[in-house]
């Protein structure tokens, strides 16, 4: 049996084939987990994420004006929608009391864990200045889901043979930025 196209799929989930939206979520279910999770989110950010780009979907399905690049909305929609969830995560500051009274600042030794947790934030931050292209490389290739250069390729629309050095150029201004932060590794 021939696979139904993107466009076909979309067309059937329009006429509500529940089969059809199944088989859309099968074949670009990881691709948004993907994104999602390449975006820095932690498991159940980016859970809500997905879930958030599915349900949009489903409600703004007949608005999809062309049906074969559904892969591009669904990338895309998980970019943006991770991007705000990580936003608004940022703007909540959560205080440990009990913590906040314990230790007076700038004297309380720091642990390894506290240091790699450092060391983390700092590695974000350069990501984020680092930006467009080489950020969205670095995150798909270092996200938790192990993609293929193929898969990164389509997603990112660059050629395959251009990934690794483009790869280098990117982890060589990171480290640069990270260093300049302060990175102590």
């Amino acid at each position: 049996m021939e696979s139904a196209s993107d466009a076909e799929l979309v067309e059937r989930i329009r006429g509500g084939d529940q089969q059809a939206w199944n088989q859309l979520i099968d074949r670009h279910g990881g691709r948004v987990w993907t994104v999602a999770r390449s975006q820095g989110l932690d498991r159940e950010r980016a859970s809500d994420v997905v879930q958030t780009v599915w349900l949009n979907l489903l409600h703004g399905i007949d608005r999809i004006r062309q049906p074969d690049a559904i892969v591009a909305w669904l990338t895309t929609s998980a970019r943006r929608e991770a991007i705000r969830v990580d936003r608004m995560s940022k703007r909540a500051l959560l205080v440990d009391d009990a913590r906040f009274d314990r230790e007076p600042a700038g004297n309380a030794a720091l642990d390894d864990g506290e240091v790699a947790r450092q060391d983390g934030v700092i590695v974000r931050q350069a990501v984020e200045q680092l930006g467009g292209r080489c950020a969205e490389l670095l995150r798909l290739l270092y996200s938790t889901d192990e993609l293929s250069y193929q898969e990164i390729g389509e997603l990112l629309e660059m050629p395959i043979g251009s990934i690794g050095p483009t790869r280098a150029r990117c982890l060589d201004r990171l480290r640069t930025l990270a260093t300049a932060e302060g990175l102590t590794r």
